[in-house]
C-alpha cells in the first residue's frame, strides 16, 4: 500500500519525508515517520496524523462499514423477477 502526495499538497517544514521526494511514499515509510500532516482533498485541510497505523486501521473499519452499508442497500433494491420473465 503506498501514498501519494500532489506537490501543492506538500508541508515541507512540517513533513520532512515529503520536502526530500514529493510523490508516493510506502507504507513502511509512513509507519517509521508515525505522525505527520495530510492533505485532504475532500475536505481542502490539513489534517494531523497522530499515529499512521492507528489512523489506517480506522479507515479500513469506515471502509468495510460503507462496503457492508452498501451491500445491504443493494440487497433490499433487489427484486423478484417479474412473472412474465421467469
Amino acid at each position: 500500500m503506498g501514498f501519494c502526495l500532489p506537490e501543492e499538497a506538500v508541508l515541507p517544514r512540517v513533513w520532512h519525508v515529503a520536502a526530500d521526494r514529493v510523490g508516493c511514499t510506502t507504507d513502511a515509510e509512513l509507519t517509521e515517520i508515525k505522525s505527520f500532516w495530510m492533505w485532504d482533498p475532500v475536505k481542502e485541510k490539513w489534517d494531523y496524523i497522530r499515529d499512521w497505523e492507528e489512523h489506517k486501521r480506522e479507515a479500513m473499519r469506515k471502509f468495510e462499514q460503507r462496503w457492508r452499508t452498501a451491500l445491504v442497500e443493494a440487497k433490499q433494491k433487489l427484486r423478484p423477477l417479474p412473472r412474465w420473465i421467469q
